[in-house]
């Protein structure tokens, strides 16, 4: 890819294929214990997004248009047919840039994978942001996004920023849904 390589994990071989798309400042390695969960063999890719992971950090501001379309390269490198698209958060808002995006994607699951920034901006106050995570956990996430920001150089401009201020202007996607015959949201604050 122009900005770098993009790391991702491939296993199984069971159709249709998950991607796993993960929030800011987390990486594939976190949503490795839903995958755990999956049917034997079943085929899912997690993928690191750019300055996440494994995965080389851009120098350039990105958006999720290029989000997605980093996405899209590696389904076309991999020749996927049809796949699902798992996101969540930042991920979910990605997902549903690939499906308006492609054919191949033939259901999502939207895991607090937000239609528009003002809806995420508004969905948790402070007292239900982490949910009942205990404090170690709460820290260890907030450690892990610290040093996944730290790795972007920011005296050029917040890239991150950046992305969060394009994404602002990102069309909602509740017609989106409809083009599917199944799709799940789940929201935060579940037990």
């Amino acid at each position: 890819m122009s900005w770098g390589e993009m790391a991702y994990h491939d296993s199984g071989n069971l159709p249709p294929p998950l991607i796993f798309l993960h929030g800011t400042g987390c990486d594939a390695s976190d949503l490795m214990s839903v995958t755990d969960g999956l049917p034997h063999n079943q085929r899912f890719i997690a993928l690191d997004f750019r300055g996440h992971g494994q995965s080389t950090v851009p120098t350039q501001p990105f958006t999720l248009t290029d989000l997605a379309e980093d996405v899209l390269h590696l389904v076309n490198h991999l020749r996927l047919q049809a796949l699902v698209i798992v996101g969540h958060s930042l991920g979910g808002m990605v997902a549903m840039e690939v499906a308006q995006r492609s054919s191949c994607v033939i259901g999502l699951v939207l895991l607090e994978g937000w239609t528009s920034l003002s809806a995420a901006g508004s969905s948790f106050d402070p007292g239900r942001f982490y949910g009942s995570l205990s404090e170690v956990a709460i820290a260890e996430i907030q450690q892990k996004s610290k040093r996944t920001r730290s790795r972007f150089n920011l005296k050029s401009g917040t890239i991150f920023g950046n992305l969060s201020r394009r994404s602002m202007r990102t069309p909602t996607y509740n017609r989106q849904a409809s083009r599917f015959g199944k799709s799940l949201v789940v929201w935060g604050g579940m037990r």
